[in-house]
């Protein structure tokens, strides 16, 4: 009976063994809990716009490095066999010979071209740096965008809580024949209507967290906890002295600085290569013997004696005319220099305005701050002193209700301004190339 037994329970062991390999064992979500610090971090090392810009500094780096090569000659070694096709004298028709040469080119805007080596090295920097910039605006604003509507969410939590305590108040008072049906009717109504407005703030808040998810490289379905607060960061810097630190280390103006840069560098490569004399020197030496394989030629010292040095300056005509092609690639070159310089002018005045504006705006938030800190504080006091006037049959229910709702109003008056606050001190931050905030704002 046993024996059997053992025997039967093998196919049932192979159908286990054969379903598990099928079935795709699910991925089991992973948890974070992260700071501001943490989620720049992680968003660095996934972002595949740094990797790339990173790429393309190695590569500007090495062309930078080895502009030495523009100074090497050209150099060619050949040979050749050729016969005859109407040669019918006792001699061989077939020849051969070796063929060497080495020419170098000595350009006027050598210097410039090596120039132009650095300027794309630099370009390719700046061009990292301003990714880099660009990530870490965009992971804050995710980051305190979340923090926003988490606290939002505890507010409306809250408020769901004590209209439902209020509900079984008003729904004890009324058993006790001390509220009316419309109480328990307005009560049950308040809480109901709370419900709505914490699921919107709950979706909004999973929206935020994907973006965030997404730019860190986290899946979907992985669990993120935040740890920070929206406070008011201290900026200590004046008016003017923010508008400074902007024009002073904005990347957008050291950009079209360096684009201006590149243009006149272009322009003088142009000019040089098109309109200046250019000097060349080049060797050549080419041995021959026919017929094609006699060894004793190939061993005649009078074969090798050959070879030329030549020296030759070249002055281009054509671009000396006006409308030539030449001098249409120089008055280009001057056009581009023009439109440059004045694409960095509007830059700057750009720059200038809104440094201007967002700093004006921090500062009348900071006002504002106070005041609805205030305001804030009476509205929490004045909704105590409602509940507590209600509770001794002072005042009604929708009293207590317009208490709690103006308390609620206040509370998100001061959240909104704060994150106005870190937002506006965010986007000075992208401005001024990372000079206006610390790493973490926390």
């Amino acid at each position: 009976m046993s024996q059997f037994s053992g025997r039967a329970l093998i196919p049932v062991l192979f159908l286990v063994l054969s379903l598990t390999t099928l079935v795709p064992v699910s991925a089991v979500a992973d948890s974070y809990s992260w700071t501001l610090s943490e989620a720049l971090s992680a968003a660095r090392r996934h972002d595949p716009e740094l990797r790339r810009r990173a790429l393309d500094v190695v590569e500007a780096r090495g062309e930078e490095r080895s502009s030495w090569n523009l100074l090497l000659p050209s150099l060619e070694l050949g040979s050749s066999l050729s016969r005859s096709m109407f040669d019918e004298g006792p001699e061989s028709p077939w020849s051969t010979g070796l063929s060497a040469s080495a020419s170098l080119g000595l350009s006027p805007d050598l210097d410039q071209r090596v120039r132009s080596r650095t300027q794309a090295l630099d370009a390719a920097v700046l061009d990292q740096r301003r990714a880099y910039l660009a990530l870490t605006r965009r992971v804050r604003e995710r980051f305190y965008a979340a923090l926003l509507n988490e606290r939002r969410i505890e507010i409306a939590r809250r408020n769901v809580e004590l209209a439902e305590q209020q509900l079984e108040q008003v729904r004890a008072l009324y058993e006790r024949g001390r509220a009316s049906e419309l109480d328990l009717l307005d009560a049950r109504a308040a809480a109901i209507s709370r419900r709505p407005e914490l699921l919107s703030r709950r979706q909004v808040l999973a929206s935020e967290l994907s973006a965030l998810k997404e730019l860190t490289g986290l899946s979907p379905d992985d669990e993120l906890r935040l740890h920070g607060a929206i406070g008011s960061p201290e900026v200590e810097l004046a008016d003017e002295e923010i508008v400074r630190t902007v024009l002073a280390n904005s990347l957008e103006l050291q950009a079209a600085e360096l684009t201006l840069d590149r243009r006149e560098t272009s322009r003088s490569i142009t000019f040089r290569g098109t309109k200046l004399p250019r000097l060349s020197a080049s060797y050549s030496y080419g041995p021959r013997i026919s017929p094609a394989f006699d060894a004793e030629l190939w061993n005649d010292p009078e074969t090798w004696r050959t070879g030329s040095v030549s020296f030759r300056l070249t002055v281009p005509l054509d671009p000396l005319i006006p409308r030539s092609a030449g001098d249409n690639e120089v008055r280009a070159a001057d056009r581009a220099v023009d439109a440059a310089r004045i694409d960095l002018e509007e830059q700057e005045i750009e720059l200038r305005r809104r440094a201007a504006d967002l700093s004006s705006r921090l500062l009348v938030s900071r006002e504002k701050l106070e005041i609805l800190e205030e305001a804030a504080e009476i509205a929490a006091a004045r909704y105590e002193e409602t509940l507590a006037v209600y509770e001794s049959g002072g005042v009604g229910l929708l009293e207590v209700d317009d208490a709690r709702a103006d308390r609620e109003d206040a509370e998100i008056d001061l959240l909104q301004e704060r994150y106005n606050i870190v937002m506006t001190l965010v986007e000075l931050d992208a401005l001024a190339g990372g000079a206006i905030l610390a790493e973490d704002i926390e």
